[in-house]
C-alpha cells in the first residue's frame, strides 16, 4: 500500500449535523425521517452570471459544492421534487426545465445533471432513490460532499482515485464522452480500476470516513 502518496483535507466533523451546511453557508443538504418517500433536500444558492465564472470569484456556474458532474446510475432511478425556484436538467442530452411543484424522474443508466438555473433566486428540491438502499445513499452524499466541501475550504483538487472510491460504493458511474455503450464500459472500469485497485488497495483512501458520516447520524 502506498497511502502515504495519498492527500486528505483536513475533514470537517459534520457527521452529527442535519443539514450539512456547505459553502460558507450558501449551500446545504437536509436528510429527511425514514419514513418519508424522499431522502434528502439540496438547497441551492442562485446561479453564477458568466462574468462571475469568468472572473474565477465562484467555483462554476452552479456557485456551490453540490454541483453533480454528468453521471449515472447502475440501477437506481431518481426522483426530484422541485421545492422552490428553478432547476435546469440535463438528460441524455436533453434540457429540461422544472419550477416549484414538478417532479422530474431519471431512469437508471440515464446520463443527467442538474443545477439552479436562475441568477437570482435560490433553489430548493428534494429527491430520493430506491428506498432499500437509503443508508448507503446518506453516506454516498454526506461524504461526497463533505469530502469536496473539505477540498474547496483546503484549496486542493478533489483526488480523482477518492472520488471513484466513493462512486464504486454507492454505484455511481461519470458519464464520460464518446458513444454510450463505450462511455458506460469506460466509466464503470473507471471506478473499479481508478476508485476500488489504486483509491482503495493501492492509496488506501476509505469509501466512507467517521467525520463525515456514520449509522447514528440516520
Amino acid at each position: 500500500m502506498l497511502s502515504f502518496l495519498a492527500k486528505h483535507p483536513t475533514h470537517t466533523r459534520n457527521a452529527h449535523n442535519n443539514p450539512v451546511i456547505f459553502d460558507d453557508g450558501r449551500s446545504s443538504i437536509e436528510f429527511k425521517s425514514p419514513s418519508d418517500s424522499y431522502l434528502v433536500i439540496n438547497r441551492w444558492p442562485p446561479a453564477a452570471s458568466d462574468a462571475e465564472v469568468a472572473s474565477e470569484k465562484v467555483p462554476n456556474k452552479a456557485n456551490c459544492a453540490l454541483a453533480p458532474p454528468l453521471h449515472w446510475h447502475i440501477l437506481q432511478k431518481e426522483t426530484f421534487h422541485v421545492l422552490e425556484g428553478k432547476a435546469e436538467f440535463t438528460l441524455d442530452g436533453r434540457e429540461l426545465t422544472a419550477t416549484a411543484g414538478d417532479v422530474v424522474t431519471i431512469p437508471a443508466r440515464a446520463f443527467h445533471t442538474f443545477r439552479n438555473a436562475s441568477e437570482e433566486e435560490g433553489l430548493v428540491i428534494e429527491f430520493s432513490l430506491a428506498p432499500s438502499t437509503r443508508e448507503r445513499d446518506e453516506a454516498f452524499f454526506r461524504n461526497v460532499q463533505g469530502y469536496r466541501d473539505d477540498c474547496r475550504k483546503a484549496g486542493m483538487q478533489r483526488r480523482l482515485p477518492q472520488v471513484l472510491l466513493f462512486n464504486w460504493r454507492a454505484n455511481v458511474v461519470l458519464a464520460l464522452p464518446g458513444p454510450k455503450l463505450l462511455a458506460k464500459v469506460m466509466g464503470l472500469l473507471m471506478n473499479f480500476v481508478g476508485g476500488l485497485l489504486i483509491g482503495k488497495w493501492i492509496l488506501g483512501y476509505s469509501d466512507t470516513y467517521p467525520e463525515y458520516y456514520h449509522k447514528a447520524s440516520l
